[in-house]
C-alpha cells in the first residue's frame, strides 16, 4: 500500500507540473486526490477498475514504472516465500569443528 500511496503522489505531482495530463470522462481539469489513489491501486493490483487514463507521456511512464513494480514485487514476495518453505524443509546438519 506505501507503493501506492506513493505513485499517487508521483500523478498528483505529475498533474501539477503537466496540466491535462490525465483524462476522466466523469471529471475534467484536475483529478482529486481520490481518483488518484484509486488509479494507482487499480495499476497496482492489474485490476484496471479506474475510469482515469494517463494520457500525457510523462503520466504514462509513471504509470508503467507502477505495473512494473507491481508485478516485481509480487514476484519478490512469491520467491521470497518459495525460498524459506525450501530452507525449512532441508535436512539440519550439525557441524562439530571442535572435534578436529
Amino acid at each position: 500500500t506505501l507503493i501506492a500511496w506513493g505513485f499517487a503522489f508521483l500523478y498528483s505531482i505529475c498533474q501539477i507540473l503537466i496540466p491535462q495530463s490525465f483524462q476522466n470522462p466523469n471529471a475534467a481539469g484536475l483529478q482529486s486526490w481520490l481518483d488518484l489513489l484509486f488509479l494507482s491501486f487499480s495499476l497496482q493490483s492489474a485490476t484496471g477498475l479506474s475510469d482515469l487514463i494517463p494520457i500525457s507521456p510523462e503520466a504514462r511512464v509513471i504509470a508503467m514504472l507502477q505495473m512494473f513494480c507491481g508485478v516485481m514485487y509480487l514476484a519478490l514476495i512469491v520467491s521470497r516465500l518459495i525460498a524459506l518453505q525450501y530452507i525449512r524443509h532441508l535436512p539440519h546438519h550439525h557441524h562439530d569443528d571442535s572435534a578436529e
